[in-house]
């Protein structure tokens, strides 16, 4: 085989496993692209799925763009100065909360945590 073959049957390998239909994780970024637009995921709480803060909870608390959403969680991450990260990044998960200040949000992430999340 010529190295040319080798690596396009390697990456259409790598393209299977990253595509995959059972990956709940995976299939979240397209309804949330969707959606996006019109701020209906303000007040949702999300996993970080990627990054230094992967596995921690936050909730949205507005959209920058079709990419790009601003989180916080009330600690380390407060309203003033929300944390900004794409929205592939994040699991969003069917807990809202209608969160209005820091302490509200620390206690909904808290509740979320302690409930055993999604």
């Amino acid at each position: 085989m010529s190295p040319r073959l080798l690596l396009t049957s390697s990456s259409s390998a790598k393209r299977k496993t990253l595509h995959n239909k059972n990956n709940p994780l995976q299939n979240k970024t397209a309804v949330i692209s969707c959606t996006m637009s019109n701020g209906g995921f303000v007040g949702s709480i999300v996993i970080s799925k990627h990054g230094h803060d992967k596995d921690c909870v936050y909730v949205i608390v507005s959209v920058v763009d079709d990419k790009f959403v601003q989180v916080a969680n009330g600690e380390n991450r407060p309203l003033k100065s929300p944390k900004r990260k794409n929205i592939r990044h994040l699991f969003v998960t069917k807990s809202r909360t209608a969160a209005t200040n820091d302490l509200e949000i620390k206690k909904a992430v808290k509740e979320f945590k302690k409930g055993g999340g999604v």
